[in-house]
């Protein structure tokens, strides 16, 4: 009778210059940069509300800031801003139900809450957004992004 060979057992060698915290402050500006593209186009469907240039996806993407600056706000990061978000709450209202009367203060009003959540995202971190993003997108019903 053939005796059996024992298999190797096969040691997994983690690389010890990979530390799991290094690498997580090592992708936290990268995370911090794609929130850039959020902000100019948030700023900019800002811009065009007054000049009646605004299109379906810019209110879109105005709907979701106010979304996640609220959602932050009720977990605790940023509590502040939830004044800015009752303010900016009927200008929304106005645009998504196509009610004339837009005003500058609506406009402002989108401003004002605006740079209050670029201070939300700052002080929380990428893992606090992700997790406001998902819980807003739970409760939402805006669907996906017009084109």
């Amino acid at each position: 009778m053939e005796s059996a060979v024992k298999k190797a057992t096969r040691r997994k060698v983690w690389r010890t210059d990979m530390h799991p915290v290094n690498l997580a402050l090592l992708a936290l500006p990268t995370a911090k940069e794609g929130l850039l593209d959020l902000l100019i186009i948030e700023a900019d469907a800002i811009a065009l509300l007054p000049t009646g240039k605004a299109t379906a996806r810019d209110v879109w993407f105005l709907t979701r800031m106010v979304n996640h600056a609220r959602t932050m706000a009720l977990a605790g990061i940023g509590p502040e801003v939830l004044p800015a978000c009752d303010a900016a709450l009927p200008s929304i209202q106005k645009i998504e139900h196509r009610a004339t009367g837009f005003y500058l203060a609506d406009a402002g009003a989108l401003a004002e809450l605006h740079r209050w959540h670029q201070v939300q995202r700052e002080d929380g971190t990428s893992a606090d957004y992700l997790r406001a993003v998902h819980a807003a997108a739970r409760r939402d019903t805006l669907g996906a992004c017009p084109r």
